[in-house]
């Protein structure tokens, strides 16, 4: 991620799923995916609601942290210029790692 906050707001998606992942939650993203890629959106938007059920149980591989091997440090994503657009905070400045076991089968070991 870019910025801590996206690190917080990640966070609590896959904390929270039964409240962030929820019928209408997914028609906003849905239609904010329409409207910036319009067509070419159908086959990520289709996907998403088929799959919205079947949402595996997250599993945290490592918790969220600044990366230290990124190649500047993490920047002030609240400061004037990234708050207006003209700048942006550093690409993979922050890393988590988590992954999801299938349906039906959260208690096995990954």
């Amino acid at each position: 991620m870019y910025c801590e906050y996206e690190v917080h707001k990640v966070d609590r998606m896959l904390k929270w799923a039964e409240l962030e992942f929820t019928p209408g939650a997914f028609a906003e993203c849905d239609s904010i995916l329409r409207k910036s890629f319009g067509s070419h959106a159908d086959q990520h938007v289709s996907a998403a609601a088929a799959g919205a059920a079947a949402a595996p149980e997250p599993r945290t591989l490592w918790e969220f942290a600044p990366n230290p091997h990124a190649h500047l440090p993490p920047r002030n994503c609240y400061a004037d210029g990234i708050m207006k657009g003209e700048e942006h905070g550093v690409r993979n400045a922050y890393w988590t790692a988590f992954t999801g076991a299938p349906p039906g089968d959260a208690d096995r070991e990954l």
